[in-house]
């Protein structure tokens, strides 16, 4: 197994337990960047992936893991939780999902039944992952018919000038409509907001855009 964690102590203690109990650790990452290589070269039957990591989000990192290596299985672990945090790890495609205040013996335990083929989710996680999915399409059916154009045009993506340019406003009227959009879609930047509205079918992507481009931080990050 691969073990990804930036949490130093926590990711020795793991790898010590694991080692201990005589499951083989074939590569420990601390970032996102290497993961890929990893996971292309070795193979792993499970890694184990922290959700929040210095250089990117583990849930986007796991949807793109499962898909270079379908046998690979992943064990999400977050110091946080919620309906939306388990309805993102439900969509990347995870195969378990545990707060980091499990104990080690419960880590070690869902590591070996991911990589017996099960599914580590309770039925109550699930049931709050299913709701947050549906309250999502709530909250999608709000957008009035201005924002939903704005947020096409940041999935293409436009910088806020271009929006404005392109329908006509000005740039103080697109920023109103991106604060409005993202407070309904309960997002806190425009790349979720983007991610969300691919992921669901809100928007068609563009030029390649699909909610996990590396390139799409970076100009859906312009606010001039």
């Amino acid at each position: 197994m691969v073990l990804v964690d930036d949490h130093q102590v926590f990711a020795q203690a793991l790898r010590d337990t694991l080692v201990h109990q005589g499951i083989d650790v074939v590569g420990v990452a601390n970032r996102l960047r290497p993961v890929r290589g990893l996971v292309d070269r070795l193979r792993p039957q499970v890694v184990v992936m922290d959700v929040r990591l210095p250089d990117g989000d583990g849930t986007r990192a796991t949807a793109e893991l499962t898909r270079r290596s379908p046998d690979t299985r992943v064990l999400l672990l977050s110091a946080s939780s919620g309906p939306e945090l388990l309805a993102q790890a439900v969509e990347s495609g995870a195969a378990g999902f545990l707060p980091k205040t499990a104990s080690l013996p419960e880590v070690v335990d869902g590591i070996r039944q991911i990589a017996a083929g099960h599914v580590l989710f309770t039925p109550i996680e699930l049931r709050s992952a299913t709701t947050a999915l549906r309250d999502r399409d709530v909250r999608s059916a709000e957008l009035t018919a201005r924002e939903r154009e704005v947020l096409q045009l940041l999935a293409e993506p436009c910088s806020t000038e271009e929006i404005a340019r392109r329908l006509v406003i000005s740039r103080h009227t697109v920023r109103n409509h991106v604060r409005n959009l993202m407070a309904k879609l309960g997002v806190h930047t425009k790349l979720e907001a983007v991610t969300l509205a691919i992921r669901n079918g809100w928007v068609a992507p563009v030029d390649g855009v699909d909610g996990r481009s590396a390139t799409a931080p970076q100009r859906l990050g312009n606010g001039r």
